[in-house]
């Protein structure tokens, strides 16, 4: 995967239109000088699952805080403005995902009351 730097432009391009065709918004941890980090929550998702039928639902599809600013409740923060957004749209269910490895994120997603939805698991069919 490149540096986020050198993707970053293009990624901000596609939240923002992800945004604009589900009625999404950012929330951002602003000091005045770097972001410090930020959510971005959908509240016009629709089950790609056919199994599902035509479920509505929102999605916190990005929910980032770099490292030096970790520790402070901005995660928190985030997540509660994600989710008073969303009831605010009419949201009945949220989601949000979660690398497996990434512990500390998903203990604060399982404190803030998400409950485990589904499990994708990989395999790397290059080097079994």
């Amino acid at each position: 995967m490149p540096p986020g730097e050198e993707v970053a432009e293009a990624y901000l391009g596609r939240i923002l239109e992800r945004c604009r065709e589900s009625n999404g918004k950012i929330f951002v941890v602003d000091f005045g000088g770097p972001i410090g980090g930020f959510a971005c929550v959908l509240t016009r998702g629709k089950a790609a699952d056919s199994d599902a039928g035509p479920t509505e639902y929102g999605l916190v599809s990005h929910l980032i805080v770099l490292e030096e600013f970790r520790g402070h409740g901005y995660g928190r923060k985030l997540l509660v403005m994600a989710e008073a957004y969303a009831l605010s749209e009419g949201v009945r269910w949220l989601r949000i995902e979660v690398l497996a490895s990434n512990v500390v994120a998903r203990g604060l997603y399982l404190d803030g009351g998400f409950k485990e939805y589904g499990l994708e698991l990989e395999k790397d069919l290059q080097y079994p």
